[in-house]
């Protein structure tokens, strides 16, 4: 699988009305633009602009939250077994399913 272009993604609209596109940074200085990665050729519809910004909010805080889940869940996983409240340690075993779902689907790789 190719590799995504590096964050970070930020939205550029030519106007306030305007729903903007998503862009990066060029990876190649010989490249004359930057990447244009969702485009104002896209057909206009009422979330667009709300899908730009959720899409650079997304891919921006993607890998901090992975590396923060991905210290966390060993964490997690130790206090279940050093907790002698079963309330307690029920709790802390369903937030340890959860990251560890959440994990699994960040690093999920999407198919062609």
């Amino acid at each position: 699988m190719t590799q995504h272009t590096p964050t970070p993604w930020r939205v550029r609209r030519r106007s306030p009305d305007d729903a903007g596109f998503v862009e990066a940074d060029k990876i190649d200085p010989k490249m004359a633009y930057n990447i244009e990665i969702l485009g104002d050729d896209e057909m206009g519809y009422p979330t667009k602009a709300a899908d730009v910004d959720f899409i650079v909010l997304a891919c921006n805080s993607h890998d901090a939250l992975l590396a923060a889940a991905e210290v966390t869940l060993p964490a997690l996983e130790q206090a279940f077994i050093y907790l002698g409240n079963e309330v307690i340690a029920n709790q802390v075993a369903v937030a340890a399913k959860q990251l560890r779902a959440a994990i699994a689907l960040a690093t999920l790789t999407p198919s062609a």
